[in-house]
């Protein structure tokens, strides 16, 4: 009895711990503009909508569940955008854009500050 649980139930409980839930990583947007903006990814000719972000508010715009796929059309498999990322005010005017490299990260989160003089 005791053989069968130190070589079977033991080594499942400690791969168990030790893989745990995926990692999860994003990119948080500071708005700090008195309208909400939603935000979009230019992508293959095309637009994404990614998230809106409330008046004088955080939110995360970016999210993935694990490292992005290869497949991913922002990431491409890497941790940081392969395209541009835009916010626009409701009337589809551009409000920031931030070019490829914004990156997220399941430590520091890195945030995207929009409304103070030279933040986007």
């Amino acid at each position: 009895m005791w053989t069968l649980i130190l070589f079977v139930a033991l080594p499942m409980a400690v791969a168990a711990c030790w893989m745990g839930d995926p990692v999860s990583y994003l990119v948080v947007v500071d708005n700090r503009t008195s309208s909400e903006l939603p935000f979009k990814a230019e992508v293959d000719r095309g637009v994404n909508l990614l998230e809106r972000v409330p008046a004088n508010q955080k939110g995360d715009i970016l999210y993935s569940q694990g490292r992005p796929a290869k497949s991913n059309v922002i990431f491409r498999g890497g941790l940081c955008t392969t395209v541009d990322v835009v916010s626009y005010h409701s009337a589809e005017h551009e409000v920031a854009r931030h070019p490829p490299g914004l990156c997220i990260s399941a430590r520091e989160r890195e945030t995207w500050v929009i409304g103070e003089p030279g933040s986007s």
